[in-house]
């Protein structure tokens, strides 16, 4: 089972998604599905070879003896493909690769966190909605199932991909699961950063706000 971790490995920005992704792998490896080996794998798009995130895994677990290489990943019938990983524009440039992949014999699936961006433009910076959407047309495109974060956001993408000119010879697969409220399980940090003291005193310095989030429209 190859998980993708391609937009964590390349900037782990803390948000949500990173959590879910963290939490769900930690999981997956403490736990594989019945007959299978969890390997992370990424990506740095072009239709290049997908590799093993065997360095990124063993700091995930906390192994600081081992090195293994970062090999490009092979491809055998049964394996399967979870792009756990919100990777927009590298999941768009794979679409070939991606492709090839299930021609072999791989199950591809993708999860699905939400639909705002071709929702609510209005709400997301220009462009958004077009590269995500390039997105979402992909992974509709070479699939053979969706896995969406909530009903609702499955019920969205069904009604999404309704409105597409139809570009499948075989029906999609659309699920979805519960995310979980577990925190530690997500791989925090821990501690101070090594700048913690110049930060504080920058803050404590002059009248400072603190805000926790990003400083989009979509944020309110």
């Amino acid at each position: 089972l190859l998980v993708e971790v391609s937009a964590v490995i390349q900037s782990d920005i803390k948000t949500g998604i990173q959590r879910v992704v963290r939490s769900v792998l930690l999981a997956l490896i403490a736990d594989p599905p019945p007959g299978y080996r969890i390997e992370p794998v990424f990506s740095t798009g072009g239709n290049r070879s997908y590799h093993y995130a065997r360095q990124f895994t063993l700091g995930m677990v906390g192994e600081k003896n081992l090195v293994l290489e970062d090999a490009p990943v092979e491809v055998r019938p049964g394996d399967a493909f979870l792009g756990l990983d919100l990777f927009t524009n590298g999941t768009s440039q794979n679409e070939e690769l991606l492709q090839s992949m299930r021609d072999r014999g791989m199950h591809i699936y993708f999860v699905v966190f939400d639909l705002l961006p071709v929702l609510r433009p209005d709400v997301f910076p220009f462009g958004t909605e077009q590269y995500f959407g390039d997105f979402l047309r992909t992974v509709t495109r070479v699939s053979d199932g969706l896995l969406c974060i909530s009903r609702a956001v499955a019920d969205e993408l069904a009604g999404w991909i309704e409105k597409q000119p139809a570009r499948r010879a075989a029906p999609l697969n659309i699920g979805w699961f519960h995310l979980g409220a577990d925190i530690d399980a997500s791989a925090p940090s821990f501690g101070m950063p090594d700048n913690a003291a110049l930060v504080l005193d920058a803050v404590r310095a002059r009248p400072s706000f603190l805000m926790v989030g990003t400083v989009e429209p979509r944020k309110g």
